[in-house]
């Protein structure tokens, strides 16, 4: 399994803020008052949401307005800063779960990945200046708004600050073009992940001691106990210090062992955790994996994530049949 880190760490030097540094206009479905009407990231107050709609337990959108067709690869977003002057107020604990986005590509209002919402990583210990990069499948638009539904708010109110991460006009420096697959990381090998398995080989013999072991470079590997023989198997992946990381594809490769070399694993299932729900990746649908028997133990297969998702957790699973 790969992580990109983030994809500020490959991105193209051209990229730019969509307010702060091109002057983009914007626009606020509501404010508290003027004071909490500016959304810019160097802001104090930021956006707040309006009396009505924080009674009314409403949703909440910011427009950006870019005038031309500009791509668009991130959404950034944090917290209002003005909540960490006052000691006695809990707005810290304030959380965006999710956003949704639709954008306007010059003609016609689409909705990102079809009005699905997108995890945004914030969490009731995100310090002011702490930025969530929210990673995006590259668009182009003229205008993008950025929707901030209540059922992913942890409370009716709405405040903070956002920006976008674009690339000038269309066509250039496109984010597939400039990203750079070398910044990939391993999750477990180099990123200090952590796992567990939904079981491990008991037989505290010295060949199967540590078969609870998952990394690509482990001699036992994991295999699952002789009582699980029937059942699915999983490895849950989590990622340290709960952040959250870009997972762009699974690498996979089989333990060569006495009488183990025709064994193959033909699909997985992935689940992620996006840091309020367990999300079905293809809405469950088995992966195929590629293994055959004549694999050997150097034999990497991989299943690429088209498109790539943003997780704390990740769960594979293998089933039984």
């Amino acid at each position: 399994m790969k992580t990109a880190g983030t994809v500020a760490d490959a991105r193209s030097h051209n990229s730019k803020k969509a307010i702060l540094d091109m002057g983009a206009k914007y626009e606020v479905q509501s404010m508290w008052n003027k004071k909490w009407g500016h959304p810019e990231l160097n802001s104090v107050t930021g956006f707040h949401i309006g009396h009505k709609e924080v009674k009314t337990n409403a949703d909440f959108w910011v427009m950006i307005d870019f005038d031309k067709l500009t791509e668009v690869t991130q959404v950034l977003l944090k917290k209002r800063a003005d909540y960490f002057k006052h000691s006695d107020w809990k707005l810290t604990n304030r959380v965006i779960h999710k956003i949704k986005i639709e954008y306007n590509d010059g003609e016609n209002w689409v909705q990102y990945k079809d009005g699905a919402h997108i995890a945004t990583g914030q969490t009731k210990l995100d310090e002011a200046e702490k930025v969530r990069e929210i990673n995006l499948i590259p668009f182009n638009a003229t205008k993008v708004k950025v929707h901030f539904p209540r059922s992913e708010r942890n409370n009716q109110w709405c405040d903070g600050r956002i920006d976008l991460l674009v690339t000038g006009a269309e066509g250039q420096n496109s984010l597939a073009e400039t990203k750079d697959p070398s910044a990939a990381k391993k999750a477990l090998g180099e990123v200090g992940a952590t796992s567990l398995s939904s079981s491990s080989w008991k037989k505290n013999t010295a060949v199967y001691e540590g078969a609870g072991n998952v990394k690509l470079n482990s001699v036992n590997s994991f295999h699952n106990e002789e009582s699980e023989f029937s059942k699915d198997f999983w490895i849950v992946v989590d990622f340290p210090k709960t952040d959250f990381y870009e997972v762009t594809s699974l690498i996979m490769k089989k333990r060569i062992f006495s009488g183990t070399d025709e064994k193959t694993i033909d699909g997985v299932t992935v689940e992620y955790y996006d840091g309020k729900d367990w999300v079905s990746y293809m809405n469950g649908d088995v992966m195929k994996l590629g293994q055959l028997p004549a694999d050997d133990s150097d034999v990497e297969r991989t299943i690429s994530f088209e498109p790539s998702f943003t997780a704390q957790k990740v769960r594979v699973t293998i089933p039984r049949k």
